[in-house]
């Protein structure tokens, strides 16, 4: 008698139909096995359905090394208009990613109380604004020169 042994429960090839039950669709692989095979070929046969399907599948991208990403984002930035943050409004701060109404008020307030910023890394030290979060705002922000 062939049979299948899934788990801890072992089922015949003619026990499906008797009961009115339907193999599982992982199983159909090994249930088609020759009748010449060994009656153990079955959860083989499963074993090696499953490890094609596993290597058929798409791989996950590697993650892109930090530094293309920080220089794709800067080419974005170039095709943009860019924002001046000693000129920038509170609307247009809030155009910049990750840049909502309570950071623009806590830039230009910082900008009112300590006068211009003299380059971009100059926001680490409004509040709310850290390492990641400038990163992903850099390309959108610029200092004009002092005319």
């Amino acid at each position: 008698m062939n049979a299948i042994v899934v788990g801890i429960v072992a089922v015949g090839l003619a026990g499906f139909a008797p009961l009115g039950l339907e193999a599982p669709a992982a199983l159909w692989p090994a249930l088609e096995m020759q009748q010449d095979q060994q009656p153990d070929a079955g959860p083989q046969l499963l074993e090696q359905r499953t490890q094609q399907q596993a290597e058929a599948a798409p791989r996950p991208q590697p993650r892109r090394d930090q530094q293309q990403q920080q220089q794709q984002q800067q080419q974005q930035g170039e095709q943009r208009e860019l924002i001046d943050i000693n000129a920038a409004t509170a609307e247009q701060l809030q155009r910049v990613p990750g840049i909502g109404e309570t950071l623009a008020r806590r830039i230009i307030e910082f900008r009112e109380e300590h006068g211009p910023f003299e380059k971009v890394d100059d926001l680490l030290n409004v509040q709310g604004i850290g390492t990641t979060s400038l990163d992903k705002m850099r390309p959108f922000l610029t200092v004009k020169p002092k005319q």
